[in-house]
């Protein structure tokens, strides 16, 4: 490319409207987005699977169902998620 032609694209790129001729110190960085779980939501979640998992084991390991284990293991884990909703308040 020669230097003609880099003044040439630079004018088209200028006069597009991409270019706001904004002084670079002044501009500002968008800021990220806010996490999709927040700490309390991931806590909740990771304690309900662990008593899910541990309800769910333990039925199978009684019973040899595993139809009858994964249905104990999910209302376990709904009722420590309900439960530790409560007792994990929010201020």
């Amino acid at each position: 490319m020669e230097h003609r032609d880099f003044g040439v694209l630079c004018r088209r790129w200028a006069s597009s409207g991409i270019y706001t001729g904004a002084n670079p110190e002044e501009v500002t960085m968008p800021t990220p987005p806010d996490p999709l779980l927040n700490l309390r939501a991931a806590l909740l979640l990771l304690i309900a699977l662990i008593v899910g998992l541990i309800a769910g084991s333990l039925s199978y390991l009684s019973t040899r169902d595993v139809p009858a284990a994964v249905l104990i293991g999910g209302a376990a884990a709904g009722g420590a998620l309900a439960l530790f909703h409560n007792l994990l308040a929010r201020h």
